[in-house]
């Protein structure tokens, strides 16, 4: 993508409209969910290179949104490690993993998300089937695209974090929920970068072993095949970096 192309480089910003005052803390708090989202979403499929400014009034302006939201959502964003701020010149994209980096973030989503799956099937069960399936069938047809395509990758990877945060959205754990969270992007932009190549189809299958224990309400059953699912995606990216 070209520098001009880019929606994270510019000057100027927009500003939202405020005609309703007693809606403002409901559409702000919106609004900086929606900015934060999307400019994930640009971290992990626009490819930017490591060092790779990130402007604020040029997101706000891409976004047509005022700075406050885009500002909110880089604080947030830094928190995760996807990127970096250097006091006098702003946001700025990291570096990305290393494999030993990312075999060491594997290992702890090994420990966490097992049992968040343990617990939202425990909780809730077969009641989450139905919200699992359709976000399985999105990312099955997002892969259909190509996840070498901008928008096939851009479908299938936000398919792949909904699924992941039906479950850890109903883990009854904030803390355990915020935790896994805040390695999601590194885990999807790692993958991306490394890879080469696609790994879709053992993700989905794994996926539907998920959402068959969830059918069957069987907790233990959805923590095996969470842990099987990480144990076997960090398995695949181990043997690329050999």
């Amino acid at each position: 993508m070209s520098e001009t192309a880019n929606p994270l480089l510019g000057t100027r910003s927009g500003a939202p409209s405020r005609k309703q005052p007693n809606l403002r803390p409901a559409i702000r708090w919106a609004m900086r969910d929606t900015v934060h989202e999307a400019i994930l979403e640009m971290l992990l499929v626009e490819h930017l290179e490591p060092g790779a400014p990130l402007r604020i009034d040029a997101i706000a302006k891409s976004l047509d949104v005022s700075p406050t939201p885009v500002r909110e959502a880089l604080v947030e964003i830094e928190a995760t490690g996807l990127i970096t701020r250097t006091a006098l010149k702003g946001y700025r994209v990291a570096e990305p993993l290393s494999h030993e980096e990312f075999s060491k973030l594997m290992n702890v989503r090994i420990l966490l998300e097992p049992v968040a799956a343990h617990s939202a099937c425990d909780a809730y069960g077969g009641a989450l089937t139905d919200e699992l399936i359709a976000v399985l069938d999105r990312q099955r047809g997002a892969a259909v695209i190509g996840i070498h395509t901008d928008d096939g990758l851009r479908g299938y990877l936000r398919a792949d974090i909904e699924f992941h945060d039906v479950i850890l959205n109903n883990c009854q754990n904030s803390f355990l929920k915020r935790a896994v969270q805040s390695m999601g992007g590194h885990f999807h932009r790692f993958r991306d970068l490394y890879q080469g190549r696609s790994d879709s189809d053992f993700a989905l299958a794994e996926h539907q072993h998920i959402v068959d224990a969830f059918a069957a309400g069987d907790s233990d059953a959805a923590e095996g095949a969470m842990l099987n699912h990480h144990n076997a995606v960090a398995g695949r990216v181990k043997e690329l970096g050999e």
